[in-house]
């Protein structure tokens, strides 16, 4: 896949996404009273995302959605990620979301490839030689904040991270775990 509608009209990753939005994203805007008027509707409105991301026409690349990873997670996925835990909830999703992140990172920087991100220094160094791999990736404090000190999050994340390398288990099965609930959970915790 190059182009975002292609990946959105992806088999799998059409209800990964979704589940991500309705289940995690979306939870903790209902957690939130002040957003109460607007919880009925939180299905239709990740459906309405979902539509939009398939037209054609819009021509968007997953190149340019990817850029500035870093960024991304620190503004939009952090917080929701360290609500979640306080309050019990799965976060499993968005643990293999990093997982995948930082293998794209790892196979990015193996093969020479420029990593476009702000901090693309920093989110390749645990990739390079003797850069420490994903430990040292979750240590990024600039990026994951408090949940680099989070030994769940971080456990959640390795998980994932390893069943996508593991040659049985794979993206593919990974992935399809998540999206029927099936295998790992990451809940709540101290932070």
């Amino acid at each position: 896949c190059t182009h975002v509608h292609e990946a959105v009209t992806h088999k799998m990753i059409r209800p990964f996404l979704k589940r991500l939005m309705t289940d995690e994203i979306a939870a903790s805007l209902r957690a939130d009273p002040s957003m109460e008027e607007l919880v009925g509707g939180l299905d239709a409105y990740a459906e309405l995302v979902l539509t939009r991301f398939e037209n054609v026409a819009v021509k968007d690349t997953l190149d340019r959605i990817a850029m500035d990873g870093s960024e991304k997670f620190r503004v939009q996925g952090r917080a929701v990620v360290i609500e979640g835990l306080a309050d019990e909830r799965s976060v499993r999703g968005f643990a293999l979301y990093v997982a995948l992140w930082a293998h794209f990172l790892r196979g990015a920087v193996a093969a020479g490839d420029k990593v476009r991100d702000a901090s693309a220094a920093l989110v390749s160094a645990p990739w390079a030689a003797g850069g420490g791999g994903l430990e040292a990736f979750l240590d990024i404090e600039e990026v994951f904040g408090v949940l680099a000190q989070h030994a769940g999050w971080r456990g959640a994340v390795g998980r994932e991270f390893e069943d996508i390398a593991d040659a049985e288990t794979g993206f593919e099965a990974t992935l399809l775990g998540y999206i029927f609930g099936v295998g790992h959970s990451c809940t709540g915790g101290e932070l």
